[in-house]
């Protein structure tokens, strides 16, 4: 895959969402964040066999937002195929949410852990293995709320020569 066009190794890989409203990255015990690569529009995480894990949300904006996310093709909170339509979980203003598992009551979760194809959850389960590998996450905004990020669309279009000239002295000087 390094011959890839837009390969490129990351140490500590995050996703940055809605030109960083929101951030996703894999984290293992101790917070620590697993190594990966990014290869054309795909980030890929580098996770040893039976290495526990957790999908960590940060939201940056003042905006709420509904995080809905599988695992495996599984949705993580019912553990059935996934799907976008289905619940997800609110990832409130300015705050982090971490997922630790598929949800098997209010209080527990199965771990996820990384495994062979045969060893996942989603094929113990009888549910099928062709996502096996593939974590995703897909954010909705509030009905109404149209997330804005700042100034960030005048930022863009900003002209770094607004004036021909030279700098003008302030007035009294």
């Amino acid at each position: 895959m390094a011959g890839t066009e837009g390969y490129r190794a990351e140490d500590r890989p995050v996703l940055s969402v809605l030109e960083g409203m929101l951030t996703v990255r894999i984290e293992g015990d101790n917070a620590r964040v697993f190594p990966g690569f990014i290869s054309g529009e795909r980030h890929y995480v580098i996770g040893q066999q039976g290495e526990r894990y957790s999908i960590v949300i940060q939201n940056h904006s003042p905006y709420r937002f509904e995080a809905v996310a599988s695992v495996d093709g599984l949705d993580v909170i019912d553990g059935l195929p996934a799907a976008t339509s289905k619940r997800g979980y609110l990832v409130h203003p300015n705050r982090t949410l971490t997922i630790d598992g598929f949800r098997t009551s209010d209080n527990a979760v199965a771990a996820f852990r990384f495994s062979s194809v045969r060893g996942s959850y989603a094929a113990e389960s009888g549910k099928g293995d062709q996502n096996v590998g593939v974590i995703g996450v897909a954010f909705f905004n509030e009905k109404g709320v149209n997330p804005t990020w700042g100034d960030a669309e005048k930022r863009r279009n900003a002209n770094p020569f607004p004036a021909e000239g030279y700098a003008q002295p302030p007035p009294g000087r």
